[in-house]
């Protein structure tokens, strides 16, 4: 991997040293405090930036081209769990739009098995309704 540089070794001395004579002329002037919060931002848009490395992701999803990060926690993968569902493919992953034919199908209950558990529902709640009613709370 090849790193490239902005601006040489000698540039950002230079600048540094204009930047040291700048405070030591605000602090001559009683103006040091203000000076050095503008040096800092300028000392952060000079030295804080830099060109990615070749194939180093951003931390930032919007810089990677809607590329995703490994181990990224997605809504998607959010959604997947509240559903019960298998989390999205890897295709999703990436950032490529599912296709229809690329999703699983969801298993849908037979009318049987639907009533069987509309039954098994309505046993349970009234269960709990002469529970409740009959005998007095435990202490």
């Amino acid at each position: 991997m090849v790193v490239s540089s902005r601006s040489s070794p000698r540039r950002r001395g230079v600048a540094l040293a204009c930047m040291v004579g700048i405070q030591v002329a605000a602090i001559r002037y009683d103006l040091a405090v203000p000076a050095f919060i503008v040096l800092s931002i300028v000392a952060l848009v000079l030295f804080g930036t830099r060109e990615k490395w070749d194939g180093e992701a951003s931390a930032y999803s919007v810089c990677n081209n809607g590329r995703r990060l490994p181990g990224q926690f997605t809504a998607e993968q959010f959604d997947a769990q509240l559903r019960g569902i298998p989390p999205p493919d890897d295709a999703m992953m990436l950032g490529r739009p599912e296709t229809k034919a690329a999703r699983k199908p969801v298993a849908v209950a037979s009318e049987e098995e639907r009533e069987a558990r509309r039954r098994l529902r309505a046993a349970a709640a009234e269960q709990r309704s002469k529970t409740t009613t009959t005998t007095p709370p435990k202490l």
